[in-house]
């Protein structure tokens, strides 16, 4: 994929309202590239990425129960995994 299309497809992800990881598994990039591509186009930086990465985490938690299966599924490390949920559990 050149970077123009890329570029373009990051963007229309983004007014479809993906979060940044939805596209960075999309399109093959980290979240400082979308970040990057999405400010250079007028786009307001958004501060929910981590929130939405930590909620699917909790979500597929509460549906598998299996931090090392989240963990997989994320492509995270279990221990990044298991430190979150705790903290995200204890909010509750």
């Amino acid at each position: 994929m050149n970077l123009k299309k890329r570029n373009n497809e990051i963007i229309k992800l983004a007014k479809k309202g993906a979060s940044y990881w939805d596209i960075c598994q999309k399109t093959g990039v980290s979240t400082a590239t979308v970040s990057k591509v999405l400010e250079e186009n007028g786009a307001k930086k958004r501060d929910t990425y981590y929130k939405q990465k930590k909620e699917k985490m909790l979500e597929l938690y509460d549906r598998f129960n299996d931090i090392g299966l989240v963990a997989n599924k994320m492509g995270l490390a279990y221990s990044t995994v298991y430190y979150h949920i705790g903290h995200l559990n204890r909010g509750k």
